[in-house]
């Protein structure tokens, strides 16, 4: 190999080896990029769920107070779907479960065994927590709840009976103190 061949080889491999470093450093600014996106996400959906869990109250189920799923979830709906539209559905639903007391979450795992909460997406596991956690009366309260609107509702029949024919008995008292202070005159 004579010396202006050996140039041009050398020449030919720092451009070759220019090139690999260009192409190289455009990759490691794509992955840079791809990175902090994904931290910013990240940070994103966890400052989103610190919020949301510092706003959300735990749910404790006891239906003698009324305090059900329904209601529970009726308060706090909007909160989750609206604040949280940046979460994903295993997010929301990850959040849903954080938020359900001891013996609620215990409840809610064995009645989806063998599946995982994470394997239940937000919409289903919603269903499952209302089907799980609602007003359940049994037939002897339905009866008497009944018959309580019942009695209420003849007293209150009663009261307007009472208010009925007192209004239709004005006139008569009217009339008859009319004509006692006519006979006086």
């Amino acid at each position: 190999m004579d010396s202006t061949a050996l140039k041009l080889f050398l020449t030919q491999q720092q451009e070759a080896h220019k090139e690999q470093l260009v192409f190289l450093q455009q990759q490691q600014e794509k992955l840079l990029e791809t990175i902090l996106k994904k931290i910013g996400t990240q940070t994103d959906h966890t400052s989103i769920l610190n919020s949301l869990n510092g706003r959300i109250a735990t749910f404790k189920y006891n239906s003698e107070d009324g305090e059900t799923f329904d209601r529970w979830f009726g308060r706090y709906e909007d909160v989750i779907k609206v604040d949280g539209a940046q979460l994903d559905d295993a997010s929301k639903t990850r959040l849903l479960v954080t938020k359900l007391d001891k013996h609620e979450a215990e409840q809610f795992r064995n009645h989806i065994l063998p599946k995982m909460p994470a394997e239940v997406n937000f919409e289903d596991t919603v269903a499952m927590l209302k089907k799980l956690f609602n007003e359940t009366k049994s037939l002897t309260r339905l009866r008497y709840e009944l018959l309580s609107v019942k009695e209420d509702f003849c007293r209150r029949m009663g009261q307007i009976e009472y208010l009925r024919a007192t209004v239709e008995s004005y006139p008569r008292r009217l009339r008859s103190v009319i004509a006692a202070k006519k006979g006086r005159n």
